[in-house]
């Protein structure tokens, strides 16, 4: 099964269980045709951060227009960190890269506890979605 973005550029579901990459392009119509919640939707080939592009994008412009959610994503990033400052280490293509800003009101106490439980959610809402692409195209 595949579908056609306006430019006419095919996707196939063999694309996402292969390096067979989506253009940065089509993956950002992708995730705008299937999160609707999001108001801001970026995704580019390689960056230095997703998280710094996103800080950037709060701090330096009127971000108070744009109502959140946000996310930015990439297929490779050049300078990524991970949690409590570690370094974050990519091969193109093998690993889904990106950053999300959410209007939260919560303690600063309860911020540490967050990102774990935000990335939980994440994966299983991946392997859910998953489920359903191969339910649906297999």
């Amino acid at each position: 099964m595949s579908y056609s973005n306006s430019n006419q550029s095919t996707l196939t579901s063999s694309s996402l269980y292969s390096l067979d990459l989506y253009s940065s392009m089509d993956m950002e119509y992708f995730l705008r045709k299937n999160l609707h919640n999001f108001h801001k939707i970026s995704w580019v080939n390689s960056t230095s951060s997703t998280n710094n592009n996103l800080l950037k994008l709060a701090r330096y412009t009127r971000s108070y227009l744009i109502k959140k959610p946000w996310i930015i994503g990439a297929y490779h990033q050049t300078e990524g960190r991970g949690r409590n400052g570690r370094s974050w280490i990519n091969i193109f293509g093998s690993t889904l890269m990106f950053s999300c800003a959410f209007d939260i009101n919560v303690s600063s106490n309860e911020i540490p506890s967050i990102s774990p439980f935000l990335g939980l959610i994440t994966c299983k809402t991946l392997r859910d979605f998953l489920g359903k692409i191969q339910k649906n195209f297999f």
